[in-house]
């Protein structure tokens, strides 16, 4: 009998070690960007963040890696980037905050925002990201609750005195360089747009 005990607990240990090694290396499976990966081309960055006990619904893996590789795709296919593959597959990268890499994707995206909780150390380093030219998109609110989760968490990176958030006009440059955008359309998630035949409000 002990030594069936003694085998579950060194099982049992086993797996956390294992299970820890991972989640350092690269998060269970999923593996973080190191510098080798940055080949000089395009690459789809997404943020790996750490859950905020108030935050609610989603996480950095929103969508992921769909997103990251139909936007890799589209943008090679619809500009003249020059966007990273390998083969026929193209390479979107995870950062965390804190990593070095962070500072070799000049487009970040940042999945599911409402649900983030950024450490100062995150913050810090979001910030001289963004300050140094980095362009940090996030997206996919869920309501007043996740956007001001959002507010409260992106205002340890830029504070609301020096960095208003403000509504662009269709006139912006951004909107208008590359593209010429007429609306800004709610966009809804998958599911609900296929049961509701094409609806585009939730």
């Amino acid at each position: 009998m002990r030594w069936r005990l003694a085998l579950l607990l060194a099982i049992a240990i086993g797996l956390a070690a294992t299970a820890d090694a991972q989640f350092r290396r690269g998060l269970f499976g999923v593996r973080l960007a190191r510098e080798a990966d940055f080949d000089g081309r395009f690459h789809f960055c997404r943020l790996v963040y750490e859950p905020s006990p108030s935050g609610t619904g989603g996480s950095w893996r929103t969508d992921f890696p769909r997103a990251d590789i139909n936007m890799s795709i589209r943008l090679s296919e619809l500009t003249r980037t020059d966007v990273s593959f390998t083969a026929s597959q193209p390479n979107p990268l995870l950062v965390r905050p804190t990593d070095d890499a962070l500072f070799q994707c000049p487009f970040v995206l940042m999945s599911a925002p409402g649900s983030a909780g950024f450490s100062d150390k995150d913050a810090e380093r979001l910030r001289e990201f963004v300050l140094k030219g980095g362009f940090l998109w996030a997206d996919d609110f869920w309501g007043s609750h996740q956007w001001d989760q959002w507010v409260t968490q992106i205002r340890k990176v830029l504070p609301a005195g020096e960095y208003p958030i403000v509504d662009l006009p269709l006139s912006h440059p951004m909107l208008t360089t590359q593209f010429i955008v007429r609306e800004v359309p709610q966009i809804p998630n998958i599911g609900y747009f296929m049961r509701s035949g094409g609806d585009r409000s939730e």
